[in-house]
């Protein structure tokens, strides 16, 4: 992925950025969402004129990109001819010793695939393939539309050097949650991880990512809490379940249709 600020720069891509501080607060899902909201409406400031359009966002793609990571690949100064142009710098600690806050960015994509709509209308299809063609663009993206045109560079530097897409794997260490929002009771989800995609319920939230991240004890901890019926006795437990509740977005038709498949496949 390499250094998300650079790329957004380098593209001259519309951004903002806030450091965001890892909230120790329980549920911290509320506070998070805050945060993304001022981000989101300093975006709209700089960037839009909300009174003249008065149907904006309606019909955009805007992306956010949550870094949390403890290192990443960052381009080497004034490197020698056979060293790796690209070099592996910690992100863990802050200038003063502190913890390394998170960096939110919000951002308009690039103009050839910032919309998701057009005169003829739109197609579902569209969100995936605006996706799959940038979802994080590269320093170059105006003169070479997200791919990488330079020669004589090593594979790593040339996957380094292309744009982010859905299709791109990064290591498994980028996930993607992509909102598909045509109506207020018409919102889909898909997660996006490792080149591969899924619809993404809320409940998902405790089924899908315990198997993506670390069996480490926490983590264990909260996938069994989050499968107990909610037990107003168990703090615990209490404080899984009010986040899973703080995840809300519905689909009412697909909702229908799910239901309705799970209906005949127990009955079987």
């Amino acid at each position: 992925i390499c250094d998300v600020e650079q790329r957004l720069t380098q593209s001259e891509t519309r951004f903002v950025k806030q450091e965001v501080a890892r909230p120790d607060d329980k549920p911290f899902v509320t506070s998070y969402f805050r945060m993304m909201q001022k981000s989101f409406q300093a975006l709209c400031e700089k960037y839009t004129d909300n009174q003249a359009d008065a149907s904006f966002p309606r019909g955009r793609r805007i992306c956010c990109v949550v870094d949390r990571r403890i290192k990443m690949s960052k381009l080497r100064p004034n490197r020698a001819a056979k060293e790796d142009e690209f070099m592996e710098i910690a992100r863990l600690k802050q200038a003063d010793g502190s913890e390394k806050k998170d960096d939110m960015y919000f951002y308009f994509p690039p103009n050839d695939c910032d919309r998701v709509d057009n005169e003829q209308g739109m197609m579902k299809e569209i969100y995936f393939d605006r996706l799959r063609q940038c979802l994080i663009p590269n320093s170059t993206y105006k003169e070479d539309g997200g791919l990488c045109l330079m020669r004589s560079i090593t594979p790593r530097s040339e996957l380094l050097r292309r744009a982010i897409t859905s299709a791109s794997a990064c290591n498994g260490g980028l996930m993607t949650f992509s909102f598909h929002v045509d109506a207020e009771d018409e919102i889909a989800c898909y997660f996006h991880w490792n080149g591969q995609c899924t619809r993404f319920l809320p409940e998902d939230v405790a089924v899908i990512l315990p198997e993506i991240f670390s069996e480490s004890e926490e983590n264990k901890q909260f996938a069994a809490l989050a499968k107990q019926v909610d037990d107003k006795s168990d703090e615990e437990a209490q404080d899984v379940h009010v986040l899973l509740d703080e995840i809300k977005y519905q689909d009412k038709r697909f909702k229908s249709f799910y239901d309705m498949i799970n209906t005949k496949n127990e009955s079987k």
